[in-house]
Order: structure tokens, then sequence, then C-alpha cells
């Protein structure tokens, strides 16, 4: 059965408080998002802040940062947005970007379309793990070693291997998985790595492999605020030489 839109006349057979769709959106406005929306970047690894993580800067990311974002100001309307797309696009610079959110709105019996551009602000700020690690913080040493006296270019293979490892590492999700600093000493290179658990797991990685034998050793170097044992860790992965 229709009805009739109590502002236009319009005849429909759906209606929200006695409004067609047309004179409800006119007169309402179902949801308001602001013109620009910030997100956090750390400016030394380039990663986006969600919640405590700090993810990889990728489109997939921000789209999920922007979802939960909209989510989250939609509830306090009673609103759940269905169909949700988001279009990223570039404004010229990486840190200038744009987003073509739309998404539907079930109201009653009637779905309202909504669509609307945001622009995207990149806070450039500093995450815990970046100003540590700026800060020259480091919780182990790897130190790499050879079983023969190689080249240089052995040398520098070795370090190579060990800052892939490392890399692994980081990807699965430790922001101190880093090498903050590489120093050559007699018998090869020492590396200072930010993470202890990060080390280990690179010294296992080369004791599994079979390349190379891992010792391990530690060091007091102080207490903590809450009088904790602070211990520098030591790994040194010595390489096995070359068979002729």
């Amino acid at each position: 059965m229709k009805r009739f839109c109590v502002k236009c006349g319009k005849q429909t057979e759906s209606l929200i408080g006695g409004l067609c769709k047309e004179c409800y959106t006119g007169a309402n406005r179902l949801f308001e998002l602001p013109k620009k929306i910030s997100i956090q970047k750390d400016r030394r690894n380039g990663k986006i802040r969600h919640g405590r993580l700090w993810l990889a800067n990728t489109d997939e990311n921000i789209a999920k940062i922007l979802k939960e974002h909209i989510m989250k100001m939609a509830r306090p309307a009673r609103l759940l947005p269905q169909n949700l797309s988001i279009v990223l696009s570039s404004e010229g610079h990486e840190d200038l970007m744009k987003a073509e959110i739309s998404f539907d709105v079930k109201i009653d019996d009637l779905t309202i379309p909504f669509k609307e551009n945001v622009k995207l602000d990149f806070d450039q700020v500093l995450s815990d793990a970046s100003m540590k690690l700026v800060s020259y913080y480091h919780e182990a040493i790897i130190q790499i070693r050879f079983e023969d006296v190689p080249l240089i270019e052995r040398q520098r293979e070795g370090v190579q291997e060990v800052l892939v490892a490392l890399q692994t590492v980081r990807e699965r999700g430790d922001d101190l998985a880093e090498a903050i600093d590489t120093k050559k000493v007699r018998g090869g290179y020492d590396l200072y790595i930010g993470s202890k658990k990060a080390a280990k797991m690179v010294a296992r990685r080369f004791t599994k492999s079979k390349k190379a034998e891992v010792t391990y050793s530690n060091k007091l170097i102080g207490l903590d605020k809450q009088g904790k044992e602070n211990y520098r860790h030591t790994f040194c992965i010595r390489f096995f030489g070359k068979k002729p």
C-alpha cells in the first residue's frame, strides 16, 4: 500500500517518520564525517599507527584504520554502515591523500546511500620503538666471526645473511629487530641489535642451518627503576670455513 510523504506529497511504499527518502535526507544529516582524518606515521620507518600497533604503510592498512574510525563514529547514532567502500588517491605527495568513502545505511525499510570525500593528514611522530633506536638503545650484540680468514667479500656476505634474517624477524612484528650500528672489529663484525629476542631468533636460525656455530654470553650492565638486573646479551655466530 502506497503512502504519501507529508512534506512533498510523493507517493512511496516506505517512509521514515512520515518523510520519503529524499525529504528525510534533505532535512537530516545522517552522518557527519570530519573534513580531515589524522593518522600517525612514524617518520623513521614510515609505519602507521593502529591502536597499539604500528602497521606497514599500505592502502589496505589505511583503509582498515578508516573503516574502524567510521564504525566507531556511527555507533552513537545507532547506524550500521553497509557495503562500505574506501577508495584512496594521492594528491601529489605521499603524505597528502584523499579517501572517497561510500556506504549504505538502512533506516526502517529504506536504504539510504552515503558518499563523501575526506582528506587524510599524516602526523609525523616517533613510535616508542623508534625513539629507543634513535637513542642508540640496544639489548644485544651479534658478533659475526669466521672459522678461517675469509676475503672481504665473504665477510660482507656473512653480515648480509644476518641482516636478512633480522629483517625477517622485524617483518613478523618486532619493531626493535634492527641493527642500530655495525662495527668492523678484528676477526669480523659486531652488530648492535635493539631486541634481545630478535638476536636470539637470528642466532637460532643459523644454528639450525648448520652454517655456523653459535655461542651465548651476557654481562650485567646495571639495574632498572624497579631494581631488576639488566644484562647485555651477546650472540657469537662463527661461520664455518668453506670446504675446498
